[in-house]
């Protein structure tokens, strides 16, 4: 019985995570409870990337061993107390009715968009790609190093992952998708559609999006060869062999791309596009020194419909102890240590241009402090931070921080929208004229 309440509890995370939609969650949990626990465990493990399986496989054990510890994690998660009854009676002889653990599996799935998706109609020879190899991979899809044949150079190919059928083998062409598909793939061609649609040199130029003849999706972008933001920022922070002052210098170097992410956001916005999830993970610095935008996934423009309000869903935090510096979705869209109050009640018709300065407020801190405005172990730990109390004091964090870029940022960070700069192109004129030692 332990076996198939640890598969169970192992379904039911999958679900909320989402990796399994609630349809095929139940077809799952079916077959556990059938008897045949380790095949239902093979099966939902084959629908989550290799990198989150250890993860959760640990939290459904420990879920499974303690009911006063699950309890505490589905009350971190949100979950209702007849849902959480519903969901520790699984696996157990108390068997539950299949309409309450259905009615709780819709629940517990992340927020999803009822919209049909139109698929692009340009496909394009595989033969076109020669793949070298792996760049990065997420939840729902990967970036590849590939060489264009016909035009002789290296670009990013983007695919969105195929999503797997209860036997574990990718679904096939015509299958109709889950919700949680259907989300997911329109998220990837609002990205790329969005992205291609900005001719900026500070955001990365898109050069296809294509469908294969087996039905998967891509999009081929410029490689930039480079690193990040984030990781910049990182490798200065724990260099060892700088002093904080010298740490401080190496950082100000890096305001001249700051100042050219904020021309690239204010060209967007000029087009109608909101980013929404603008942090130093997703700005990427050139071996050259070019700074470009990256990841517009989650990009809202105006007048049109937004993927991520669309649909039911239980909102709120997608997972309760999930990194403060990774990208949640549903009602609560973005970063949490990066996004402004508004957009971390979830109040997303009220996030407009003033929020991604915010945003670049919160870039502008963790450059000038070295530390981003709000920290905590988890994101809801962030979240309620960032709701109820003010920004640390760069100049507490960093002494010798320069007054002129500490008042820039305390700016660019009020908790009042309305207080704010007025645009992204205000915050980089202010910003070079502190660089070209004008007044500010």
């Amino acid at each position: 019985m332990a076996k198939n309440r640890k598969t169970v509890l192992a379904i039911v995370l999958a679900v909320k995570r989402g990796f399994v939609s609630p349809e095929e969650g139940m077809k799952i949990l079916e077959q556990a409870e059938s008897g045949d626990a380790t095949q239902a465990e093979a099966t939902v493990f084959g629908f989550i990337p290799t990198s989150h399986q250890e993860e959760l496989r640990a939290d459904a054990a420990e879920l499974a061993e303690d009911n006063s510890q699950a309890t505490r994690i589905l009350e971190e998660a949100g979950v209702p107390p007849d849902v959480q009854q519903t969901l520790l009676s699984l696996g157990t002889a108390a068997e539950p009715n299949r309409d309450d653990v259905e009615a709780t599996l819709l629940s517990l799935a992340p927020t999803t968009a009822n919209t049909q998706v139109e698929m692009p109609q340009v496909k394009s020879a595989a033969e076109r790609y020669q793949v070298l190899r792996e760049h990065a991979r997420g939840g729902m899809g990967r970036i590849l190093i590939a060489v264009d044949k016909v035009v002789g150079r290296e670009v990013a190919l983007k695919e969105l992952l195929p999503f797997k059928n209860l036997s574990g083998s990718s679904a096939s062409p015509g299958t109709p998708m889950s919700a949680t598909s259907t989300t997911a793939t329109a998220r990837f061609l609002r990205e790329a559609t969005v992205t291609g649609q900005l001719e900026h040199p500070n955001i990365v130029p898109v050069y296809e999006i294509g469908q294969r003849d087996d039905g998967s999706l891509y999009y081929t972008m410029k490689f930039v060869k480079g690193r990040t933001l984030a990781t910049r920022l990182r490798a200065i922070r724990n260099d060892v062999d700088l002093s904080p002052e010298e740490k401080l210098t190496e950082r100000l170097k890096l305001l001249d791309g700051f100042v050219d992410v904020c021309n690239a956001i204010a060209f967007a916005h000029s087009r109608g596009v909101i980013h929404r999830d603008i942090k130093p993970a997703n700005i990427m610095l050139g071996d050259f020194g070019e700074a470009l935008v990256l990841d517009w996934g989650l990009a809202r423009i105006r007048g049109g419909e937004d993927i991520a309000m669309s649909g039911g869903g239980s909102g709120g935090v997608k997972d309760s102890q999930a990194s403060a510096e990774i990208t949640l979705e549903g009602e609560v869209m973005g970063t949490p240590a990066y996004m402004p109050p508004e957009q971390a009640a979830g109040k997303l018709a009220a996030v407009d241009e003033r929020s991604d300065v915010y945003s670049l407020g919160a870039v502008l801190f963790e450059i000038v402090s070295g530390e981003p405005p709000y920290q905590g172990k988890t994101a809801k730990q962030v979240l309620s931070s960032v709701l109820s109390e003010q920004p640390r004091l760069i100049r507490e964090i960093s002494p010798d921080a320069p007054p002129e870029l500490a008042a820039l940022v305390q700016r660019a960070l009020a908790r009042n929208p309305a207080e704010r700069f007025k645009s992204a192109r205000q915050l980089a004129e202010q910003v070079q004229a502190y660089r070209d030692g004008r007044m500010v």
